[in-house]
Parts: structure tokens; sequence; C-alpha cells
């Protein structure tokens, strides 16, 4: 039986080699969790500023209510491309969309009516958002623009 013997400077290359991939699969793990922002937290969001654009008279009028509307956002889901959101008429599993520094969440209701949130990578524990309702009531759409701030749940 033959022994292998190996001199110094083999080990430290390997011994180098070896560190190079440790260190290459820490950082790309670190990454992979930098590219996935949303995983594993839940954002409360208070949206404000509504601007309300409906068709009064044949004509679009556009309206600034007062009125706020408060809307959780969880369960990002990278594989699945899903998300729940919850709001004061229930919760509901929307489409998750990832992209980089933000996320688009897309919905549409049972009727048709389609929603869109864009809600940016939360810094700090805060996030800004943007929610858009596009809606049709006896043939006459009510089209609504939020702007929020999200904090992230702790």
């Amino acid at each position: 039986m033959e022994t292998l013997v190996m001199n110094r400077p083999t080990r430290n290359t390997l011994w180098g080699c070896l560190l190079v991939l440790i260190l290459a699969e820490f950082y790309s793990c670190d990454a992979r969790a930098q590219e996935r922002p949303f995983q594993f937290i839940t954002l409360d969001c208070l949206f404000r500023g509504q601007l309300s654009t409906t068709i009064e008279q044949g004509k679009l009028a556009t309206t600034v209510p007062k009125d706020t509307l408060a809307i959780t956002l969880s369960n990002f889901d990278y594989d699945k491309h899903t998300a729940m959101m919850i709001g004061n008429a229930g919760s509901d599993e929307v489409s998750f969309i990832p992209s980089q520094k933000k996320a688009v969440l897309v919905q549409f209701s049972k009727t048709g009516n389609g929603f869109m949130t864009s809600v940016s990578e939360p810094i700090g524990g805060k996030a800004i958002a943007f929610h858009s309702r596009h809606s049709w009531l006896f043939g006459e759409p009510i089209i609504s623009e939020y702007q929020a701030d999200c904090k992230v749940r702790k």
C-alpha cells in the first residue's frame, strides 16, 4: 500500500482552496438573503393621500377624499410568487412580483376589478407603498390612488 505524502505548500494550497469555497458559499448565502428583502416580514401600511377619479355628467372628475386605508402585507413567498394582503374587507392571497429594491402585488376581485400595490424594500424598519384601485361600479370607472408609510412589524 502506497502512502500519499503531501509537502507543506500542497497542504496550504488545499486549505486555501477550501477556505475560498467556504467564503464563496457564505457570501452567496448573504447575497441570496439580500435578494429576498420581504421574506419573513410583515408590513403594516397606512395609506393616505387618496386621489379618486370618477365620471360625473359624462366627464372625468377627480377628488381628494380624506379617508385612510390600512393594509397589512405578509407571507411573501418567493417560490410561489404569492403574498397575503389583509385590509378592511378581509384578506386575500395576491400575486407577488419581486424586483430589485421593490415588490409589486397584483390582485383581482371576484367581479374583475384590479388592484396593484407597489412597496419599496424595507430599510431601517420602514418602507413606502403606493396602492392603485381600478374598479367599475354600474358601468362607471372608480379609480383610486393611495400612498403609504409602512412599518415592519416587530
